[in-house]
């Protein structure tokens, strides 16, 4: 996974800063965070499917 995805997890889901929170120090709207993490998600799936 890239690196900017890596932060990006750890910011939300290791760190739990809200997507509000992360919007802001990356100087981006939240739809855009939103988008983001969910492609993360779909990533982290295909990833745990290639595994099994």
């Amino acid at each position: 996974m890239p690196e900017d995805d890596q932060e990006l997890y750890h910011l939300y889901y290791i760190e739990e800063y809200s997507q509000e929170e992360i919007a802001k120090m990356k100087g981006v709207s939240q739809k855009t965070i939103f988008k983001m993490l969910r492609r993360i998600k779909k990533q982290l799936i295909e990833m745990c499917r290639i595994e099994i």
